[in-house]
């Protein structure tokens, strides 16, 4: 089965099955075409606001340039900020289709899985899972993690609940959510061997995307992905946007939404 997809220089890429399975409006549509004519896909992240101002959200909007396809929603990365789920709802409202992460560092599998569906019931379908960076190191180094589920077990819990109308517990969903899943995979870990072990689980869980972190090394990251086609997982990638697999490019803002247009431009990712 061929697979390709999506990159970005923060960096991410989506697998596919055909292309995309299920088209998703926005994010899932850059899939839905032969490799060489893919439109490359931009996102950025962007961060809820430090307080219950709404508004701010809106502000965050007129801050992103047209080109990014899908802001990614930060959630209590480094410290604690408003609902990454609120925040994407507030950015459907403004026709902005947002991916929203589910990090199991904060909740065990009920709150999960009860996030997930309570997404998929405001439309927000681009879900991406991970572990998050341990709260010690930042965001509250008093507070007790969760870790009840690991991003591969979360992936396959949502894969359930979309494909087969299922919760973790067997419970039967009606009608079930169509969800579009990423993951994130680190293309600097080394031994390679492990490196690939760790995304082909991801992949083989149900990921359609692969959101890297920061990409300083191209020449690193060009050997990662080269040795991610030959094992045959999801192409990736970010000079970024030049090299063989790349579907989109993702933008780390920090915050500085308003930095994101002029990256864009001067990168040249705007154009065709």
């Amino acid at each position: 089965m061929q697979q390709g997809g999506y990159a970005s220089g923060g960096a991410y890429g989506c697998s596919r099955q055909g292309f995309v399975r299920q088209p998703i409006p926005g994010l899932a549509r850059t899939g839905t075409t032969t490799p060489a004519r893919q439109r490359l896909a931009i996102t950025a992240e962007c961060l809820p606001p430090r307080g219950a101002d709404g508004s701010a959200v809106k502000q965050l909007v007129a801050a992103l340039p047209k080109a990014i396809r899908a802001p990614v929603v930060a959630e209590n990365h480094e410290e604690v900020r408003a609902c990454a789920l609120a925040c994407a709802a507030l950015l459907l409202g403004e026709k902005v289709e947002p991916i929203l992460p589910l990090v199991a560092r904060d909740r065990n599998r009920i709150p999960l899985q009860s996030d997930a569906l309570g997404a998929a019931v405001l439309g927000v379908a681009n879900v991406l899972c991970l572990s998050g960076e341990h709260q010690t190191l930042g965001v509250s180094p008093q507070a007790a993690g969760a870790f009840d589920v690991d991003p591969p077990q979360l992936l396959q819990a949502l894969k359930a609940m979309r494909d087969e109308g299922v919760l973790l517990g067997g419970e039967r969903l009606g009608p079930p959510p169509a969800f579009f899943l990423g993951a994130v995979a680190h293309p600097c870990l080394r031994p390679m061997k492990l490196n690939l072990l760790q995304t082909g689980k991801k992949v083989a869980a149900g990921a359609q995307f692969l959101l890297t972190q920061p990409v300083w090394d191209i020449a690193g990251f060009a050997e990662w992905m080269s040795a991610v086609r030959d094992a045959g997982l999801p192409e990736l990638a970010a000079e970024a946007k030049d090299l063989q697999g790349i579907r989109g490019i993702h933008i780390l803002s920090a915050g500085r939404e308003e930095a994101v247009a002029p990256i864009i431009e001067a990168s040249g990712l705007g154009q065709g």
